[in-house]
């Protein structure tokens, strides 16, 4: 059994959030982006409470918003750090959940998660390693989202996109915090990425020549943390309402299941 912290802080600007949004409703996080009748942030944490493994859940973010959408929520939800940082919102989740073991982080803009992808991640995970973090294969993206557009990494065992939950050990955050906030800063451009990891690295990644096993030993090196990279073969895992596009996708897929 886990605990976990979900993130629903407004970390993107309200221009951002008005190119994603199909309606002329002001949002200005998006956690509260409406998928058909239902804030964003409501299906990941349907996803959670359905879990196998997840015990106790925070959420942090503007508590008053949170509470009017949450009715029914049972876990406890914390004020989003002033920072607005990613990093922030994870210390003050781990402050509020009291977390001494490894715990699961989830963000708040992957509304097809279910509970069967977040129970195959935790399963894959223990408390051998400092931090857990999927990859999609393209090819199983491909397959289960035909024509979405997500940024990939291409590595000698494959393309890959990244995911947006991760098993981590509260008490290594701390000491990496500059490192591991530079990295979320970066994260949706590969090139940028690579450069942090020096010449041979980025030589390496350029060429197609890195594998997963190699980008594993680097981050650790680098962040001085052990990481395990986990090949999922859930894509829901990986697609972040970025876009408008993307809205409509998951509009579109939730509808069909509702209907079957």
């Amino acid at each position: 059994m886990v605990k976990c912290v979900v993130l629903a802080g407004s970390s993107e600007s309200s221009k951002e959030i008005a190119l994603i949004s199909s309606t002329s409703e002001y949002v200005t996080n998006k956690a509260f982006l409406e998928i058909n009748g239902k804030p964003m942030i409501r299906y990941i944490i349907s996803a959670l409470e359905e879990s196998e493994y997840v015990k106790e859940i925070v959420v942090v973010g503007p508590v008053d918003s949170l509470n009017n959408c949450l009715s029914n929520f049972t876990g406890t939800v914390v004020e989003e750090h002033e920072s607005g940082k990613v990093l922030d919102n994870v210390i003050k989740g781990i402050q509020k959940i009291n977390a001494t073991e490894n715990i699961l982080v989830v963000t708040s803009d992957i509304p097809l998660i279910t509970s069967k992808a977040i129970d195959d991640f935790v399963r894959s995970c223990n408390n051998k390693f400092d931090l857990f973090y999927p990859v999609i294969p393209k090819e199983q993206n491909n397959l289960r989202f035909p024509g979405v557009e997500r940024t990939y990494v291409n590595l000698i065992d494959g393309n890959f996109t990244g995911g947006n939950i991760f098993y981590l050990n509260p008490q290594k955050i701390r000491p990496c915090y500059e490192s591991v906030d530079r990295l979320i800063g970066q994260r949706k451009n590969p090139f940028r990425l690579a450069m942090n990891f020096g010449v041979g690295f980025l030589t390496q990644f350029l060429l197609g020549k890195l594998s997963l096993n190699q980008a594993e030993q680097k981050i650790s090196q680098i962040l001085n943390i052990k990481v395990k990279v986990i090949v999922s073969t859930h894509p829901e895992l990986g697609i972040d309402i970025d876009k408008i596009s993307d809205l409509k996708l998951a509009q579109e897929i939730i509808s069909d299941e509702a209907c079957v």
